[in-house]
């Protein structure tokens, strides 16, 4: 504390000067750092930004599809269709194998496997195989939606179609619009 007083005191104020221009430069420094740290944090790979568009787009897609199949069973009249992924369907990745064999002096042969994932020209993986994104639940509401048999028939034909237990699909009646 003495050491600041004495600064305070002199006339000669160059050194308090430094102090605060060191102190300033240094602040500034941070809180660049933080600000560029940030950047960095909300920027997405534009592969998974991708998958996730494929995702929804593919259910939109599918619920589409089943709203037009489903309002063709008798009693259904307006409906409305919703689908939950349970994942984003899975990949299969290119891969170059190379193996090689040696002699292992006194313990005899041995062979050496390396598996390198294949890359395209913009360094994402390059993808042989996706599957579509499997379907947990669905739910449906539609003007027969009261009804034990229009029930009946839409959830068996879901169940059918995305091999999904019937607790996880749900009809329900739609109220006016």
């Amino acid at each position: 504390m003495d050491f600041f007083k004495k600064m305070l005191e002199k006339k000669d104020s160059r050194i308090l000067v430094n102090l605060f221009t060191a102190l300033a430069v240094g602040t500034g420094l941070i809180l660049a750092g933080n600000y560029f740290e940030e950047d960095k944090k909300e920027e997405t790979s534009p592969m998974v930004s991708a998958e996730a568009e494929q995702k929804e787009d593919y259910a939109e897609k599918t619920a589409k599809e089943l709203e037009e199949i489903l309002k063709s069973v008798e009693g259904v009249g307006r409906i409305k269709v919703m689908l939950s992924l349970k994942d984003e369907g899975e990949q299969s990745l290119a891969e170059d194998v190379s193996t090689e064999k040696g002699s292992g002096g006194s313990s005899g042969e041995f062979e050496k496997q390396e598996q390198k994932t294949l890359l395209t020209g913009e360094d994402l993986p390059y993808i042989t195989n996706r599957s579509a994104p499997r379907i947990e639940g669905v739910l449906i509401s539609c003007d027969g939606g009261g009804s034990v048999e229009v029930k009946s028939a839409l959830i068996s034909a879901c169940s059918a179609l995305f091999g999904i237990e019937s607790n996880k699909i749900q009809v329900l009646k739609m109220g006016g619009e």
